[in-house]
């Protein structure tokens, strides 16, 4: 699928996703910073694994990650705005439908970028908080948000399908 089938389709997931996510009160309200979080994350996600073609959409991509990082820097994020400067380079050190497009990905990916967020927070903190104290809410809706994106990305791209094909 192109560039534009992904950003379209994962706009829609992502608007879907946090009307979902609103409705079903993990995020107060459409104006809460969460809430805006969750569409960039899914969004993210939608576009991450093709980031590794040089093309227009890339371009653009990094600009919002620019433009991400700003804001987090902006925050006092610094260890989120790390974690995902380095996500979005991931992408760059494998061929073209490389590891991003395995149907494991989308899971151990966020998953590890979570861990690797947790335990950078946990030792800023110098141990005085746990890793469950350190866990927030939001971080289960961001986490899905980017699971989400992902498999939005490989559905699609034809690589997951919801009905197997008929036998000839």
């Amino acid at each position: 699928m192109r560039a534009r089938g992904h950003l379209t389709g994962g706009a829609v997931v992502a608007l879907s996703t946090t009307a979902t996510a609103i409705a079903s009160h993990r995020i107060p309200a459409a104006d809460h910073p969460l809430a805006w979080g969750l569409a960039a994350t899914v969004l993210f996600f939608s576009l991450f694994p093709d980031v590794d073609t040089a093309s227009l959409p890339q371009r653009w991509f990094y600009k919002g990650v620019i433009l991400g990082l700003l804001v987090l820097a902006w925050q006092g994020e610094f260890a989120l705005a790390t974690v995902v400067a380095a996500i979005s380079m991931l992408p760059l050190i494998d061929h073209h439908r490389g590891w991003t497009h395995s149907v494991l990905s989308p899971v151990v990916g966020p998953t590890i970028a979570a861990a690797v967020l947790l335990g950078w927070r946990h030792l800023e903190l110098e141990g005085e908080v746990g890793l469950i104290e350190l866990w927030k809410p939001g971080y289960s809706v961001l986490l899905g948000g980017a699971v989400i994106g992902w498999y939005t990305h490989l559905f699609l791209d034809g690589l997951l399908r919801i009905f197997p094909p008929d036998p000839e």
